[in-house]
């Protein structure tokens, strides 16, 4: 089916602005219009043409608009799988995917109202390999204008670096592509005092390559994927910072974890519970040389040191037997992570949590050894990201859920679709039998990640329990407890509490402390800042709120006969305020 016939436009309104449909299993297809157009063969003569029929800002967001409605059309006609296996179907939607990154509304946009960026717009359109990069890299949660204005300021001010350094550029673009969160990098330091500056991209484009000419990099950024690039390029701080950080000598990246040894670590700080940053402005040199810090603070020297020398670093937080801890995971070389760089391995920490820098959610260092170290170059992966750019531009279309699981049938290693069709789920459909059978595909789909495998298992328990099937509900939670005992014992833990806090919001204060004696008796071999912070704590403090001393009491003295943080730990500091509220 490489050549499609004569086909249907739609009228794009029934696709922009129409109601959802309730599901793709029950939805009517809309009847075509009377109106048609041929899609033509996707070829470099095809595409000149089309930027020849459309020079203007105007004519590019109406020429966009009416190559959506064919393509849906073609859909409508031959069938997702049909459609998505045609290359020359595809060859449109890869162009299609890139024009939606120029606003509809340039007009009124601050930026894309500028003649000089739509000239840059088109420049960028001809460098045919960036723009593939490009739309096979997006996310579903990047911001589109956000990527194309990264992209438009490092063409105008670095044209001929872009070629060379396309995924460099690229990587800029979707990290930088929305706002750093208020709280990055880590909650022990206040966002006034972190250096943020530097905000033009492009410069920060032409530093890293700056360093590459002078072989100041270890890691060559021609040789990274775009995804390893991102855990380079994410830091706001001023380019002095990252200037004297460069300054250490490296010679490998497998002996970055040595860098911890320049930080000295400030115990003081421990013992007079001063957690965060307590010296102003939050500065490498002040870490590293003058003042010295804890886990947080070397794990972000440490980071950063990686990132100005063009080594992909992440900065992980969990909790352990003495409470918070930080810790660095970093590549050592070709798609190979290392994510435990000074993570005491006794303090048994179940889980470590990150910023992923292109999206600025949260995920675990588990799900990035799932997932993100799977990913790299590959071509499935490319094909998969480029149809859930076509879910994007569907996201009103009634065929959305369906091309969701096309995405997921690319990437079955990526968490992204799986996870848009559950929030279309929560925002469309309210059968719940449906919800029910999600879940359980999702379960059986991610059997393989414990992290995944759970969240869904805890998904389908609150459905069972909305649809009134407590017995099948409990089977499942004390599945969760006994498959997540051991090495995610932070799980279970959380599927205990959230039975537990169940009862205290019920007003059944007996039977939850009797379950609350019976968690922690549970988990008393893993005892520590994940069963403090996520249940002794709140439960305690809902005693004391709901007035309820003795319960308080009964189950402060239950902890105390588990809980053995190391004495000025974080968590002994934390646990003794809590022995205070309760006297």
């Amino acid at each position: 089916m490489d050549k499609l016939p004569l086909i249907h436009i739609l009228p794009t309104v029934l696709f922009l602005s129409g109601p959802l449909l309730q599901s793709s299993e029950h939805a009517k297809s809309p009847a075509p219009s009377p109106k048609h157009a041929k899609l033509k063969l996707w070829n470099d003569s095809a595409l000149q043409d089309w930027w020849k029929n459309h020079q203007g800002p105007e004519k590019v967001v109406s020429g966009a608009r009416e190559l959506l409605a064919t393509l849906q059309s073609a859909q409508q006609q031959h069938g997702l799988a049909k459609v998505l296996a045609n290359k020359h179907f595809i060859g449109w939607l890869r162009h299609l995917a890139w024009l939606r990154l120029f606003p509809p509304d340039y007009s009124d946009h601050d930026y894309f109202s500028r003649q000089e960026n739509f000239t840059a717009f088109r420049a960028l359109s001809s460098r045919r390999e960036l723009v593939n990069l490009t739309v096979t890299s997006m996310s579903c949660r990047d911001h589109p204008s956000g990527v194309l204005k990264v992209l438009c300021e490092i063409e105008k001010n670095a044209p001929k670096d872009l070629g060379q350094y396309n995924k460099l550029a690229v990587a800029f673009a979707l990290v930088w592509d929305q706002p750093f969160p208020s709280y990055w990098p880590h909650p022990k330091v206040e966002g006034k005092n972190i250096p943020r500056g530097d905000s033009s991209v492009a410069r920060r484009f032409s530093f890293m390559i700056d360093a590459m000419r002078d072989n100041r990099l270890v890691m060559d950024p021609r040789k990274l994927s775009i995804r390893e690039l991102t855990f380079v390029v994410d830091t706001p701080v001023e380019l002095r910072e990252l200037a004297y950080v460069r300054q250490i000598k490296l010679q490998s990246s497998r002996k970055l974890e040595q860098l911890y040894s320049v930080v000295p670590y400030d115990h003081s700080r421990i013992q007079n519970e001063t957690y965060s940053w307590p010296h102003g402005p939050y500065r490498l040199i002040e870490i590293g040389r003058r003042k010295g810090g804890i886990c947080m603070d070397q794990a972000y020297f440490v980071a950063h040191a990686g990132k100005s020398m063009g080594i992909p670093t992440v900065l992980f937080m969990g909790q352990g037997r003495s409470g918070d801890h930080a810790w660095v995971g970093f590549l050592t070389g070709p798609r190979q992570w290392k994510l435990d760089a000074a993570r005491w391995q006794g303090e048994n920490y179940p889980v470590g949590l990150a910023f992923d820098p292109q999206t600025w959610r949260r995920f675990s260092d588990q799900q990035m050894e799932y997932s993100i170290k799977a990913e790299g170059d590959s071509p499935a992966v490319a094909r998969g990201k480029l149809v859930l750019a076509w879910a994007a531009l569907n996201r009103r279309h009634f065929s959305y859920p369906d091309i969701l699981g096309a995405a997921a049938q690319s990437m079955p290693r990526s968490f992204e679709p799986w996870e848009l069709k559950a929030e279309w789920l929560e925002e469309n459909q309210p059968d719940l039998a449906l919800h029910q059978v999600f879940w359980e595909r999702w379960i059986t789909h991610f059997s393989g990640e414990r992290e995944m495998k759970a969240r869904g298992q805890m998904q389908l328990l609150r459905i069972l329990r909305k649809l009134g099937n407590n017995a099948a509900a409990e089977r499942i939670g004390r599945q969760i407890v006994a498959e997540n005992k051991s090495k995610r014992f932070d799980l279970g833990i959380a599927i205990a509490a959230d039975a537990i806090f169940d009862q205290q919001n019920a007003g059944h204060w007996e039977k939850a402390a009797k379950e609350y004696e019976q968690a922690i008796q549970r988990f008393s071999k893993q005892a520590g800042g994940h069963l403090f912070y996520n249940l002794v704590q709140p439960y305690v403090q809902a005693c004391l709120s709901a007035g309820q001393p003795s319960h308080a009491r009964a189950a402060l003295k239950v902890a105390d006969s588990v809980l053995r943080p190391e004495p000025r730990s974080i968590l002994a500091n934390d646990l003794g305020k809590l022995r205070g509220q309760v006297r």
